[in-house]
């Protein structure tokens, strides 16, 4: 199934209800003009919410060392192990013991919510 078209004709809340109620997995991408957000579901259910504009602030690292989790020279070797590997942050911080899996979740789910949140205000 693959749609395309302006939020005007087919509207967010409608999108993401098939995409939970038929189960689908793959990536949701959304452009405006200020922003390219891509959302990418796993039988039916978000998963993930990547946006071109996220700044710095909201960040899993930044998130981690604001409130304390982790220190800015482990945030620092778990980005250059991204570099090299390719794997995600939150995958490495947690292999390497420095942060739990809930604690990576909650925050991953926090930033989830705010993308989406900010794409209901899209018009188009």
């Amino acid at each position: 199934m693959a749609l395309e078209g302006s939020l005007k004709e087919f509207g967010l809340a409608d999108i993401l209800q098939l995409i939970y109620f038929q189960r689908k997995t793959g990536i949701l991408t959304l452009e405006g003009r200020m922003d390219k957000i891509r959302l990418l579901f796993y039988e039916g259910n978000l998963v993930l919410a990547e946006s071109k504009r996220r700044i710095e602030t909201n960040r899993l690292g930044t998130i981690l060392v604001k409130k304390g989790l982790i220190k800015d020279e482990d945030l620092s070797k778990a980005l250059e192990e991204q570099q090299s590997t390719g794997a995600k942050l939150g995958n490495i911080l947690i292999k390497n013991g420095l942060v739990e899996k809930e604690q990576i979740q909650e925050i991953v789910i926090s930033q989830i919510t705010e993308t989406v949140t900010q794409l209901f205000g899209w018009k188009k």
